[in-house]
């Protein structure tokens, strides 16, 4: 049984829907600045502007039909097409490619930093003279 689309970006008129394991791999198996930037773009799509730059949403040329777009970042493409409902268009994600160049590790988190002694401090200070 094949995954069913869920919507994962919603704004005001537009909507992006997307097969889970999908969205898994936008946000563990690319870069995270990556990762930021396309659901920047998302966002901004979703929240109704058509004035997106040509590089990073457009048709996809080698369909014959004309009716695929994506959305494109450093080596990443989300490739879908769009359907409207009532209220919201949707763009219905049918395949995430990533370019073999394009790491596939997400950059590691920042180790935590030690609490600072801050109430020592404010104490330290209050007997000065």
């Amino acid at each position: 049984m094949g995954e069913h689309a869920e919507v994962c970006v919603e704004g005001a008129c537009r909507r992006i829907a997307m097969r889970p394991s999908d969205w898994e791999v936008l946000c563990t198996k690319i870069p995270v600045a990556v990762h930021c930037r396309l659901l920047a773009i998302f966002k901004r799509f979703c929240a109704g502007h058509d004035n997106l730059p040509e590089q990073a949403f457009h048709r996809v040329a080698s369909d014959p039909h004309g009716r695929l777009e994506e959305f494109a970042a450093d080596g990443v493409q989300v490739i879908g097409r769009r359907g409207t409902d009532d209220r919201f268009q949707t763009f219905f994600t049918t395949e995430v490619r990533i370019a073999a160049d394009v790491p596939t590790v997400s950059e590691p988190e920042a180790p935590r930093q030690a609490a600072l002694p801050l109430d020592v401090a404010v104490r330290q200070k209050g007997t000065e003279r």
